[in-house]
């Protein structure tokens, strides 16, 4: 009967593994809840969560563990720690951790100081919501709330949504092998603003308007901002009709946008909230 189970499996071009330490996540989870009297949850309610958290496989339990007690301390309710828990121990490691790490980062009142929801919200949206989590997410959101809120010093909460918004956008792209972008976002911003803002090869914006053009490009992707720059200068310089600095940004913003098509955008749970990505130019905005 198992011989022909597992043949079937093959057939169908499932991977069998017998790697799941299945028993250690249950009796660690089923032990876990039933020493915590204070979640006031009865045997069947205890077992029910026990069985969906070893779904997980290995280290199910402690990705479990760790999320209700950090979100318990913080005071979420009993319930919605235990849901959110049990949604990342059937991810990974690497969900759990981005989760842990936005999450501290968006409620620590020295970081980014948002109440608990929205707290919440920015961790799932950065973890959850996403098919899988690049290697350098957690770095660079901690790179970009540090530099909003301590070196731009724009408000918390502005800083929770402009961040999040960036690291979601380029968390979602992926290529046709589905392989993340190799660098993140965070050094693109850095140098984009530093163009927009400083540089005398670039348009000497104020730093509210340079935020602002640099969001619309970055939502794209990171690598339209090298496409953004090489417009710009382009449109600057050509001895043919050079354009002033301010229509030479809405020149190099408007095709800059065509970098990356929508089909390229896959790395985002079905439901999730979309990002919000600028609009193309007209073709009567066009510039020649």
């Amino acid at each position: 009967m198992l011989g022909s189970f597992l043949l079937t499996l093959a057939l169908q071009g499932e991977v069998v593994s017998f790697q799941c330490r299945a028993a250690r996540e249950y009796i660690t989870t089923y032990r876990y809840l039933k020493d915590h009297k204070e979640f006031s949850l009865n045997d069947e309610q205890v077992e029910r969560i026990a069985f969906e958290v070893t779904k997980g496989c290995n280290g199910a339990a402690y990705r479990f563990t760790e999320a209700v007690n950090t979100l318990v301390k913080a005071q979420l309710d009993t319930a919605s720690a235990i849901r959110t828990g049990r949604d990342l121990a059937q991810r990974n490691d690497g969900a759990a951790e981005t989760f842990l790490t936005v999450f501290k980062a968006s409620y620590a009142s020295d970081v980014l100081d948002l109440p608990l929801i929205d707290a919440l919200a920015k961790a799932k949206q950065l973890s959850l919501n996403l098919n899988s989590i690049p290697p350098w997410l957690e770095e660079d959101f901690r790179d970009l709330a540090f530099t909003c809120v301590e070196v731009l010093q724009l408000p918390r909460p502005k800083c929770a949504n402009f961040v999040t918004k960036l690291v979601y956008a380029a968390a979602r792209l992926q290529n046709d092998q589905g392989d993340h972008l190799d660098k993140g976002v965070a050094k693109a911003f850095h140098e984009g603003l530093d163009f927009l803002t400083q540089k005398d090869a670039g348009p000497k914006l104020a730093r509210f308007d340079a935020l602002g053009i640099l969001e619309e490009i970055l939502l794209v992707s990171p690598y339209a901002l090298a496409e953004f720059v090489d417009l710009y200068r382009f449109a600057v310089d050509k001895k043919d009709r050079p354009l002033p600095r301010g229509d030479a940004v809405e020149f190099a913003k408007g095709i800059s946008k065509l970098v990356v098509q929508r089909s390229k955008v896959r790395n985002a749970k079905p439901g999730s909230e979309p990002v919000e990505e600028p609009q193309l130019p007209e073709a009567s905005e066009a510039r020649q």
